[in-house]
């Protein structure tokens, strides 16, 4: 399966009071209701864990989840904690720590995601679609041009 696959078929579980889990291309009807509720109108699902898609140390990776959530806090975000799982459960790929950023702009968004080294992020739009975002990275992935990939 491609990279763009595995981000696919992936689970992005939000935790809190109504925990959640959200697909990209399906409808969210608790995302919707988290926009009602927040009066907001868009959404990202961010990492900083395993910077290029490489696994790094859970010590690396625990350093880099705690300086995103310093700067979505210092940028005055609300933001859920959650985790990326992959969609295959025999995967021995590890969950990564993330956080649901509510009310960023698109193109914050994706600064974000391009200053941890990630190879994707999800964007949620007003319509509550989760989107894939690949962005540009130095590697051959199939879309790099910070469109949704749909």
């Amino acid at each position: 399966m491609s990279l763009e696959g595995v981000y696919r078929g992936a689970r992005y579980c939000v935790e809190g009071d109504e925990p959640f889990v959200m697909r990209v291309g399906q409808f969210s009807d608790a995302l919707q209701r988290v926009y009602q509720s927040h009066r907001c109108q868009s959404a990202a699902f961010l990492t900083a864990a395993n910077p290029g898609g490489v696994k790094i140390s859970d010590t690396d990776n625990l350093q880099a989840e705690a300086k995103l959530q310093r700067d979505i806090t210092s940028m005055r975000y609300t933001a859920f904690p959650g985790i990326g799982l992959d969609g295959d459960e025999k995967s021995d790929w590890p969950g990564e720590r993330s956080l649901l950023v509510l009310g960023i702009v698109y193109q914050e968004a994706i600064r974000i995601g391009t200053s941890f080294d990630q190879l994707a992020i999800i964007w949620c739009d007003k319509d509550a679609v989760p989107q894939l975002l690949m962005l540009n990275t130095d590697t051959d992935l199939p879309n790099t041009n910070n469109e949704a990939v749909m």
